[in-house]
Order: C-alpha cells, then structure tokens, then sequence
C-alpha cells in the first residue's frame, strides 16, 4: 500500500517514477517465498500485461536505436508494476480511495505550481502559457489526461475533506476549478475533448439520478452556450482544436509543411506504410532508417 501511495504521488511529476517501480520490484522478488507464482502465472489477466512489457524488452535487444528503446520500457513500467501489485496486495474499497486521493491531491499540486509559473510569465512577458510551456513536469497530454482522471475522481468519488459538508463542497469545487484550468492551458487536443464529452456526462447522470431534471436542463444550455462562445475564441489551447478539425474536415491533400500533429502523423505513417510493404517479411535493417528520413526530406514532410 505505501509503494502503491508512493507511486501515486510521483507520477504527476515523473519524479524517480522508473526507479520506484525498479527497487519495489526487486524487493517483491526477494519476497519470493510468499507470492503465489503458481496462482499467478496461471491467471490470464496477470499475464498479457507481463507479456506485454517482456515484449518490449525483448525489443531493446534488437532496436537500432537504444535510448528510444529503453524510454519505451520505461514508459510501460506499470505494465510490471500493476500485476504484481494488485495480485499480492489485498486492497479493499478506502485503500483505492486513498490511492486516488494521494493522485488527484499530488495533481492538485503540480496544477498550483504550473499556474502560478503561468501567471509570473504573465506578468512579466505578457502572455499566458500553454502546452508543453505550462506543463513544466510532463508532456502536456500525459498530464491533461491525468487532470481529467482527477476531476472524474472528484465528481463520483464520495470525497469529504472536513466534518462540514458545505466547506467540502466548496474546496472541492475550488479543486475542480483549478484542475479545469489545468486541462485547458495544457491545450492537449484529447484532454479537451474530454473535458467537453466525459465531465458534462457524468455531470447529467448524477443529476438526473437526483431527479434533477430542470437544473439538467439548463446546465445543458449553459455549457453548450460557453463550448460554443469558447469554441470561437482566437485561445490558443481552443485553436490546436480547431486546426484539429479543420484538417479532419477537408477533402484537400495534406500540406507538408504542415505542424498539426495529426496531420504530421499520418504523413509519416504513409511513407512507414510504404517502407513496410517493400520489407513486410523480414522487416527493415538499420540502415533503412536513413532511407526513411531521406524520403520524408525529399517529399518535404
């Protein structure tokens, strides 16, 4: 429970996150004698995620390129991490309460911190900060992602700060609030679109299991008012979105010199795609890399 709590306090900041899960790993190991391997290796659900980190590590063995290999394994971590965790350890109800609020609370924090680094730059340079300049600890949609797991928690878990219900409410309103911004000046294009779709659902559901109707009603008119008065700003974080859509939404050939990055993506997905079908049995030696970069240069992606 405190590796788990442990690890719930760092991944907002990606601080000593792969070397907490490396020496808790290896403690669990030397714990051998009290772990159920048989139960375990015989329980399919502990072992596709195994497998699934065993295969990227297999996979540095082969990778021309070592440094791109070894972030992949780890950034899949967990995938080691959770099985064993969740298999030897007895977790009731308040323990994964208590895990989640050590996560959104080391969010809450890591938000105040890029806010208050957001407002300096402010007042000192005259613009508000966005994306990977707000997110000073993660990438900008790892980190929005994170907010949106957090204001989820939030509104479904029964969360009472104090004895009083009314100052509970209104810190864990200030709480949402805060991480709202968060979402929105990381400018990840999914952590909004998720703000937009998840929270309002969430939102009509418990109201109308209150038999809220009314209230549901004009919430609805409300929010769709402000995404659409949002939506038409020049805000920088709304305009990634709108660039988004507009891209998806044309019948023209991709600009190469484009910088959405969904429309960087799929250039260079078609190009790997063509590299795929001129090697698509033995796959493609190291010196096709160079190869890959040369024709993504002469197309002018």
């Amino acid at each position: 429970m405190y590796a788990a709590c442990l690890l719930a306090l760092l991944i907002p900041y990606k601080f000593m996150v792969p070397l907490v899960i490396a020496l808790w790993f290896v403690y669990q190991l030397t714990q051998y004698k009290y772990i159920n391997w048989k139960g375990f290796f015989s329980n399919f659900w502990m072992l596709v995620p195994l497998a699934y980190f065993l295969l990227h590590a297999a996979a540095y063995l082969f990778s021309c390129d070592k440094h791109e290999a070894l972030f992949s394994i780890e950034v899949k971590l967990s995938f080691l991490f959770l099985p064993f965790l969740f298999y030897n350890s007895k977790f009731e109800r308040k323990d994964f309460i208590t895990l989640a609020s050590v996560f959104v609370a080391s969010n809450l924090i890591a938000v105040v911190i890029c806010n208050i680094h957001s407002l300096a730059n402010y007042f000192s340079q005259g613009n508000v900060l966005t994306y990977n300049s707000y997110s000073l600890f993660l990438h900008p949609s790892y980190f929005a992602m994170y907010l949106v797991f957090s204001l989820i928690v939030l509104l479904l878990a029964d969360i009472q700060i104090t004895k009083s219900k009314s100052t509970s409410f209104i810190l864990l309103t200030i709480a949402a609030l805060l991480i709202v911004s968060g979402i929105i000046f990381s400018a990840s294009k999914m952590g909004l679109l998720s703000l937009g779709l998840i929270i309002p659902a969430i939102m009509f559901y418990k109201l109308l299991n209150a038999n809220k109707i009314i209230f549901s009603f004009v919430l609805f008119i409300a929010l769709l008012g402000s995404g659409i008065a949002l939506f038409n700003t020049t805000f920088s974080p709304i305009q990634r979105l709108k660039n988004a859509f507009s891209f998806y939404n044309s019948n023209q050939a991709i600009d190469k010199t484009t910088t959405e990055s969904n429309a960087v993506r799929i250039l260079v997905w078609h190009e790997a795609i063509e590299l795929i079908k001129r090697n698509h049995l033995l796959g493609t030696p190291q010196e096709m890399q160079t190869e890959f970069y040369t024709q993504l240069m002469k197309k002018q992606v």
